[in-house]
């Protein structure tokens, strides 16, 4: 579905991705790991084609978007969602989904077979949900989006550990149900990531220096640390 070759990324004249190749499968569910500048906004960013110019090659089902704008990509099928949520304050948790919708009528009795509380947030200001209340509210729009797969920026990073695990056992349902997924987390992640994802990576200093299946990274699990944390 997607394949990153020989990708490198600049912020003007500094460079922050070096020589990145990865594939993603239909149906994936993927984390990419690493402390804090390892390069992993910047990798999704680069897919995305925001902010960064690059060398290299980004292919998704086929076509090359390595040069396309940001909205024509979305408009592809991939989905991004930042570490902010992307949300629009000052408006309700209803209102931010009709405008993800792009009309008023939207499915409630589906969202709420994946996150039942839902109702409970609908009327208020997403500036006043919690930091994990915001981020479930950013994956839940997904199911309002014509959405082939969803690349997420730290999902539980500040949040509870209750939370994460539900943000999980969402990203899970929805993997389940069609959408190929890809997440990049902070290297405190890696043992709940590893029980979630089918294939993984550990980003260093802009390089993705491990990529491969869960069931392999868990033979290697001391390699892993020694990547994220060295």
């Amino acid at each position: 579905m997607l394949s990153v070759e020989n990708l490198n990324g600049y912020y003007g004249a500094i460079q922050v991705l070096f020589s990145i190749n990865f594939k993603v499968e239909r149906g994936d569910m993927v984390a990419i790991v690493g402390s804090n500048g390892a390069g992993k906004t910047s990798l999704l960013k680069s897919i995305m084609n925001i902010e960064l110019w690059k060398e290299g090659k980004i292919v998704f089902e086929g076509i090359d978007i390595t040069r396309l704008p940001t909205h024509r990509i979305a408009r592809l099928g991939i989905l991004y969602i930042p570490d902010t949520g992307g949300l629009y304050h000052g408006l309700t948790t209803l209102e931010n989904m009709q405008l993800a919708a792009g009309r008023k009528i939207i499915e409630i009795d589906r969202i709420k077979e994946i996150y039942p509380r839902i109702e409970e947030l609908l009327n208020r200001p997403t500036d006043k949900l919690s930091g994990g209340e915001r981020k479930i509210v950013s994956i839940l729009r997904s199911l309002l989006i014509e959405t082939k797969l969803i690349i997420l920026d730290e999902p539980t990073e500040g949040v509870s550990p209750v939370i994460t695990e539900e943000i999980y056992r969402m990203l899970r349902r929805l993997n389940e149900e069609g959408k190929t997924i890809v997440v990049v987390e902070p290297g405190s992640r890696l043992k709940i990531a590893l029980k979630h994802v089918n294939k993984i990576g550990v980003m260093r200093t802009g390089k993705l220096e491990y990529f491969d299946t869960t069931e392999k990274a868990l033979k290697e699990l001391e390699l892993l640390k020694k990547l994220i944390f060295i």
